[in-house]
């Protein structure tokens, strides 16, 4: 509208035609569209979601605000990325500034929060910054910051977005920094060759310069997040085939926080990536494009996992592994957190999907999740795995 103004609108509707209480429970686990269909709990069989926003842009395009509901991806992970993964979107206002090399973006808005998956918390808010620099053709490098609040609906000082919330969180006095969870991250993609990309990424969830050496439980106070990975696009020399490798490590407790109402999480799924804290991960994925309008993908997923909580004999939790983003308590029990400390879980998933716009406007989508677990601290393996089907009509 008027060469300056835009606007977008999806909804879509749906109903389960079959399967148990337990299919519904391992998708809604494994797939964020399901989770967020609040009308499929319990024996509900339809569900629906809507999103939409609306966008200026002035002349030239330097600057642009947008307000409604939207996903924000963030970062240069290539099978997922360790900032934001775009996995729900959530309503926020967002503003863009961009000038030569220079990109810069800060949003605020409201997520839906819980605490350990079970109080809801109508006031949790996210405010954000992310800073691009394009330093070269070949060299790409970018600042985020980020935190989360619960404590009030609207706050004057995350909404700056002239600012660096991370300082200005720490300004506001002990006890509401507390009740903040504020995290940074650095991240670099390199062009070495043509159609391969490099990067690497890195997490701060928490950082205290002092006790960083330390070997006892002031060192718990330091928790990072580290990724790489390699993307080659035209793969073994086959157009329109694209191959990533990338390897993502989760230091105990990361994502997680002290007080459970301030958790890095929407609609309870982990708004960076969606590996466990205290795990890691090699991920493997092929990408095709097979005609126009029939794309087809592979991934497979190695994940390490430590896991699990110590009690006393009254039932009082001694011991927290840090191992589960909803409970973020007991980080400094007395000794220092180790990698992959806790109940050993080993991890493989497999997802293929398939997309196909036989006429226009009208998409069949399918995709299969197979997920296998070795329980290596009971002994035990499990095995389970789920079909989605999708037909859409775009009108």
């Amino acid at each position: 509208m008027f060469d300056r103004v835009g606007f977008a609108m999806s909804y879509s509707n749906g109903r389960v035609f079959t399967g148990k209480r337990e299919d519904k429970i391992f998708a809604n686990t494994y797939d964020a569209f399901f989770r967020t269909a609040t009308s499929l709990k319990d024996d509900g069989k339809f569900f629906d979601h809507l999103k939409g926003y609306i966008r200026y842009e002035v002349p030239k395009r330097w600057l642009s605000i947008m307000v409604g509901k939207e996903s924000v991806k963030q970062g240069f992970g290539f099978v997922d990325n360790l900032f934001f993964s775009g996995i729900e979107p959530y309503p926020m206002i967002k503003l863009d500034l961009k000038y030569k090399s220079v990109a810069y973006t800060f949003s605020y808005g409201n997520i839906v929060g819980d605490s350990a998956g079970i109080v809801d918390l109508p006031n949790k808010m996210v405010s954000t910054h992310r800073l691009d620099l394009k330093l070269a053709k070949w060299l790409r490098t970018g600042f985020y910051e980020s935190v989360i609040t619960s404590n009030t609906a609207f706050s004057f000082v995350h909404f700056n977005p002239m600012s660096f919330i991370t300082s200005a969180d720490l300004n506001t006095g002990g006890m509401e920094t507390y009740k903040s969870n504020s995290l940074i991250g650095f991240d670099a993609e390199v062009k070495p060759f043509r159609n391969v990309v490099l990067q690497a990424s890195l997490l701060v969830d928490d950082f205290n310069f002092s006790t960083i050496t330390k070997n006892d439980s002031t060192a718990n106070d330091n928790k990072f997040g580290y990724q790489t990975g390699i993307m080659w696009n035209d793969a073994f020399t086959v157009p329109g085939l694209s191959a990533a490798v990338e390897y993502t490590r989760l230091d105990p407790f990361v994502y997680s926080h002290r007080d459970n109402k301030q958790l890095y999480t929407h609609w309870g799924y982990s708004m960076g990536h969606q590996l466990p804290p205290n795990s890691d991960e090699i991920a493997l994925k092929l990408s095709y494009c097979v005609l126009p309008r029939m794309y087809i993908s592979a991934l497979a997923q190695f994940q390490r996992s430590g896991e699990g909580f110590v009690y006393d004999s009254l039932g009082n939790m001694v011991i927290n592994y840090g191992g589960n983003i909803y409970y973020g308590a007991m980080d400094m029990y007395g000794k220092k957190n180790v990698f992959l400390q806790g109940n050993r879980v080993n991890r493989s998933l497999l997802t293929l999907e398939a997309s196909w716009e036989p006429v226009r406007q009208w998409t069949l989508e399918v995709k299969y999740l197979y997920k296998m677990e070795d329980l290596i601290y009971a002994g035990k393996k499990t095995r389970d795995g789920f079909l989605y089907l999708k037909i859409g009509i775009r009108i």
